[in-house]
């Protein structure tokens, strides 16, 4: 059983009509109903009732309803969780080194962790400017 059935059945549940419901899938009509006889078949249990008016759930197919809800929800929620903890890193980010290796490292590193830290504003501090800012904040 996969999460594609899943949307698919609710999407079915939902519209009461197997053609709408493809058409908003952007699936074929025949493709979603072999998709739901196919999960009906896997559960060995009838899920909707098909008639000239529409579809009907049965009870089976109210409880299944209710569970593959919960089942697509915890997906959408677990994969917004996931969209979320990859969310860019932001601020000011100051590195300090001396002169001499300072400028070489800064460059390789700076290209790459711009790539990682998009929003992020990488900037250099020799380790002599660092200084003068602190002797000057100092004198104030």
């Amino acid at each position: 059983m996969e999460l594609r059935t899943l949307r698919y059945f609710l999407a079915a549940a939902q519209e009461e009509n197997i053609t709408r419901a493809a058409d908003i899938l952007h699936v074929t009509q025949p493709t979603l109903s072999r998709q739901i006889m196919d999960l009906e078949r896997e559960l060995g249990a009838t899920l909707i009732l098909r008639g000239k008016n529409g579809l009907t759930l049965t009870d089976d197919g109210i409880f299944f309803k209710q569970r593959a809800e919960e089942i697509v929800e915890l997906a959408n929620r677990l994969e917004q969780s996931f969209a979320e903890r990859n969310v860019d890193v932001s601020g000011v980010i100051s590195i300090g080194a001396t002169e001499a290796i300072g400028s070489r490292l800064f460059a390789r590193y700076a290209r790459r962790a711009a790539a990682v830290l998009a929003r992020a504003d990488i900037r250099r501090a020799t380790v002599i400017e660092r200084q003068c800012r602190e002797m000057s904040e100092v004198s104030r």
